[in-house]
């Protein structure tokens, strides 16, 4: 099992947000966080008059987003003897031959204001990695995990409309970093209404290719559109366009 702590900050001080690890037999993905139970979970669905619907939940206790190596993703305490309240079905991470690793968006993130200091700070481990902003505001994250067998430098790309941007292009950036099968790659960004922190994490998840993106519509508001990403591999270098 490998395993990473993310850190958010500008560089004079910085908070944790997440640890990640992956099973390197099955390829599982698994994200845990400080106030699990406190973040509000955002899950399309299929209301009975065959309508798609968005629901919203908040786990029983802390616990951890599973993103399973056979394509299978569900949130669930740790100390919890119920089944599953939600699990979807998407792109798989590593296939059950075992000879084939898959892409795949694995959630995204409207942070609230970060304000964890474990005992163990920012970089005291090897395997810590630090988002770094110039300024203290909130941000969508979204992660994708990308087969790392092979080298590639990787570039992500949004498209926005100009009337949701305070700036053009819009204030956000990307990284990656390593994991036992697998890159992370995170694109943060901003949109109009996003001044205030919001008092729970927002989280997203889908069937591991649609990309859910936040936009902000008003004062604590937002709309949740669901994106098609494309991706174009081109000798080393990826491109994940949204």
């Amino acid at each position: 099992m490998s395993q990473s702590r993310i850190f958010f900050g500008t560089g004079e001080s910085t908070f944790q947000i997440f640890s990640v690890s992956q099973n390197a037999n099955d390829g599982s993905i698994y994200f845990s966080a400080p106030k699990f139970e406190d973040m509000t979970w955002l899950v399309p669905a299929v209301a009975q008059n065959q309508q798609p619907v968005l629901l919203s939940y908040q786990a029983a206790g802390p616990g951890k987003l599973s993103l399973h190596g056979s394509g299978v993703t569900h949130v669930r305490p740790y100390e919890s003897p119920r089944p599953n309240e939600f699990s979807i079905r998407g792109n798989v991470l590593r296939a059950a031959t075992g000879d084939m690793l898959g892409v795949q968006h694995l959630l995204t993130v409207f942070l609230s204001e970060p304000s964890h200091n474990p005992n163990s700070p920012a970089m005291a481990r090897k395997s810590d990695y630090v988002m770094l902003t110039k300024q203290w505001h909130p941000y969508v994250i979204a992660f994708w995990a990308v087969p790392a067998a092979r080298s590639v430098t990787v570039n992500v790309r949004g498209s926005f409309h100009a009337d949701d941007l305070e700036e053009i292009p819009p204030n956000g950036g990307w990284g990656a970093f390593t994991l036992a099968l697998h890159a992370i790659i995170w694109f943060a960004y901003r949109t109009k209404h996003m001044d205030r922190w919001p008092r729970n994490t927002q989280a997203c998840y889908s069937d591991g290719h649609t990309v859910p993106l936040l936009i902000g519509t008003g004062a604590g508001a937002f709309r949740l559109e669901y994106r098609q990403p494309t991706y174009a591999l081109t000798d080393d270098r990826l491109e994940i366009a949204l």
